[in-house]
Formats: structure tokens, C-alpha cells, sequence
């Protein structure tokens, strides 16, 4: 195709951006899905932070982490010994897989493969996701797992001895084999959060007398910069942004704020008994702190780091992880049917724009077949009051012009 030919194809993506049809005015609000493991009981309750309530209860699940795959579809929850596979349309468990001792977290890669920490055997369970069963065990002697926001790698904490010493270890699910860089210091690792570009990833940990988050370069694999917590960190959530990091110091029943422009700790939030878990919401205006001995959930308004509620949970609150906007098109993950929305485009209720239901690139049998999808989805576009019957006749009329389907 000449590079006129190429122009011509981006007519209508052009006219999409002069009409000025992204604007947020356009776009729907996401609703936020909960979900939250209540240890004490092994259930998972669907939350609705809009009311702060529980609307269903999955049982035999739930004694600590969450994890949702990064189409939102899936929920890894675990017990004791086992990961448990749940779907988030039904909330029904699809799978149960055994693997090995005390899991504290299941996450899924790229690929598909999921991997289970097993923190009292010391092992990494690899998990295929068509059979739900254990393929692999890796010795990893983890103590928290994190996939890479790409899903190309999974992150573990291990321990070598004699003599003791700290690694990372980072899995390949390709090969499902890995590799370990040193951590520099006698330590536990808590938790491990990625920025958004999966350009840094902040370790949490305790050890020495001390909490801190290390900021380890994912490309190099070295230390950046250490930023000293509250007292016995446990674990942390990064904003969508990736402007802030909220870290649970459980033993100060607290929360440390973390400017990741300065890595510096600019607030410091007093919540509930033993804060266990740090969760989001979509929009990252609120994060919500489950409070294990305090037997509740607190609500933090972001902007301002203060505690805007407070309510009952069930007994020993754990894991808490809300559904994502990932493409931040107004549209959660778990309902998005066309993932990857450019920036400012705007989308139906099914999380689309007119250039993703009706692509340049087709395959179109002809140029009117592509004309036709254009008009059928602009027309449907102004039946749900996204667009003017004006926007709609210049979206067509650029597409008329394009070179896509010749």
C-alpha cells in the first residue's frame, strides 16, 4: 500500500480526534467490582464499594491473596492447599487444584499457565489452564508471587542456604524455568508490585528492624532506590496511575503513602487492627484496607489520604482486589469485549470504538462492505446518545474517502 493509500486509511481514526469524540462526557462510568477473602470463614464476598456492601458469598475459598487474570474473567483465590479458579460472570468455583502448603497467592501469565506460591513446602506449582492441573514444581521458597503487567514474567522471592542469602526469582513461562538475582540484605519479602510499564518493580519487605520497599530496575535486575515504611510492611497496591503506593504496616495499623516521583512516604493513613490487604478502585479514588484483627474494610479518599469509612467485613479480612479499566475507556476488564481502546476514543457499553468494530486492516471483501460497518456502527453509536447525527454523517464520510477494504 503507497503511503497515500496509508493516509487515506486514517481518515476516520482523524476525524474521530478532530470531532473531539473521547471526551470523558461520552464515556461511561466504570462500576467498580470487589471481590475480598474473609480468612476466618474461607469464603470470598463480592463487594459493592458504591453502597460498601456484600452482594454474594463464594464459599471454600479465600484465605488469603487474590488475584484476577488480566481479562478480568477469571479470580485465582486459595485455602490452605490449594488454588481455586472462579468465574467472574457466575462467581462460581470452576476449579479446585490441588498443589503444595500453605498458598499465599496465585497468579496467571501471558500465556495462560498459573502459578501458585506454596510458602511451607517451599515451591512454586505450575498450573495448565485448559486441564486445571499441576504440571511443574519449581523450588522457589517464595514468600509472595507477582506477574510482570505484560504477563511475560512471574516474580518470587527465594532463600539459598548455607550460607542464607535473599533472591529474587524470575520465571520464564515460556520455559517454566527461572533465573535469581540477590535482594543485597537478610530479609522477608511481603509483597511486590509492578509500575504500569513494568519498568520498576517495589519490593516490600521487613527485616533488621525495619520496614522498606525496594525499588528494583526490571531491566537491569539492580536496586534504584530504598524508601523506609511503617513497622512490619505486609503488602501494597500501586494506583493506576502509578503516581502512589499504599503500604499496610501491620504491626502500626497503618498505611504508608509513597510518591513514586520522589519515593519518599508523603502520608501516613491510621486504619483498623492488622491491616492485611490494599485494593484500588478503578478509578483509583479510593483505596480500600482490610483490617484482619479488626474484623473490617476502610475506605481511604486518595486525594485527600484520609479514612472515609469504615465498615464490618466478617471475620479476619485478607486479600481484596477490584476489577480494572485497564484501556481506561469507562469499561472494566471483565466487560471489555475490544481491550487495547486508544486513548480518547469512545466506546459502546461493550467497551468498543467504531475503528475496533469496523478495523481499516479488515478483512473486507470490498470497500462498501467496510462503508456499510462504519455507517450500521455510527448509526448504533447515536441510537445510545454517544454521538450527534452530525459526528455520525463526518465519521461516514471520512470512511468513504479511506482506503480501507480497496
Amino acid at each position: 500500500m503507497s503511503t497515500l493509500m496509508r493516509l487515506f486509511g486514517r481518515c476516520l481514526a482523524f476525524a474521530l480526534l478532530v470531532l473531539g469524540l473521547g471526551a470523558a462526557a461520552v464515556r461511561a462510568q466504570a462500576v467498580d467490582e470487589g471481590y475480598v477473602s474473609i480468612s476466618g470463614a474461607t469464603r470470598v464476598n463480592v463487594l459493592d464499594p458504591s453502597t460498601n456492601t456484600f452482594t454474594a458469598s463464594i464459599g471454600g475459598t479465600g484465605s488469603r491473596d487474590l488475584h484476577l487474570s488480566s481479562d478480568g474473567h477469571l479470580l485465582f483465590s486459595v485455602t490452605f492447599n490449594a488454588v481455586q479458579v472462579i468465574d467472574t460472570a457466575t462467581n462460581a468455583v470452576i476449579a479446585n487444584v490441588p498443589t503444595g502448603n500453605l498458598v499465599i497467592g496465585a497468579v496467571q501469565a501471558a500465556n495462560g499457565n498459573i502459578y501458585s506460591c506454596n510458602n511451607s513446602d517451599g515451591t512454586v506449582s505450575v498450573i495448565n489452564p485448559a486441564t486445571y492441573t499441576v504440571t511443574s514444581t519449581l523450588p522457589i521458597f517464595c514468600g509472595a508471587i507477582a506477574v510482570t503487567p505484560d504477563g511475560s514474567a512471574v516474580w518470587a522471592p527465594t532463600i539459598t542456604f548455607p550460607p542464607l542469602a535473599v533472591f529474587m526469582a524470575v520465571i520464564n513461562p515460556a520455559t517454566n524455568t527461572f533465573t535469581t538475582f540477590p535482594l543485597n540484605a537478610l530479609v522477608n519479602v511481603n509483597a511486590i508490585v509492578f509500575s504500569p510499564d513494568g519498568a520498576l518493580a517495589y519490593v516490600v519487605v521487613n527485616g533488621g528492624g525495619s520496614g522498606r520497599v525496594l525499588v528494583i530496575d526490571t531491566a537491569t535486575q539492580t536496586q534504584v532506590a530504598v524508601i523506609p515504611v511503617g513497622s512490619f510492611p505486609g503488602t501494597a497496591a500501586i494506583s493506576p496511575d502509578g503516581s502512589s503506593i499504599y503500604v499496610a504496616d501491620i504491626l502500626a495499623n497503618n498505611v504508608s503513602v509513597v510518591d513514586t516521583a520522589t519515593n519518599t512516604v508523603v502520608a501516613t493513613v491510621p486504619v483498623g487492627s492488622r491491616p492485611r490487604g490494599i485494593a484500588f478502585t478503578a478509578d483509583g479514588a479510593s483505596a480500600y484496607v482490610t483490617n484482619g484483627n479488626g474484623n473490617s474494610i476502610s475506605v481511604i479518599d486518595t486525594a485527600t489520604n484520609t479514612v472515609t469509612s469504615t465498615f464490618a467485613a466478617g471475620p479476619t479480612p485478607w486479600g481484596i482486589i477490584f476489577q480494572q479499566d485497564s484501556d481506561q475507556d469507562g469499561v472494566l476488564n471483565n466487560h471489555d469485549n475490544c481491550p487495547g481502546t486508544s486513548s480518547g476514543d469512545t466506546v459502546d457499553a461493550n467497551g468498543c470504538s467504531i475503528t475496533q468494530l469496523c478495523p481499516c486492516a479488515g478483512p473486507w471483501k470490498n470497500h462498501g462492505k467496510y462503508v456499510s460497518c462504519v455507517s450500521n456502527s455510527s448509526e448504533s453509536f447515536v441510537g445510545a446518545g454517544l454521538i450527534t447525527e452530525a459526528q455520525k454523517d463526518a465519521i461516514v464520510s471520512a470512511a468513504g474517502r479511506s482506503s480501507c477494504g480497496k
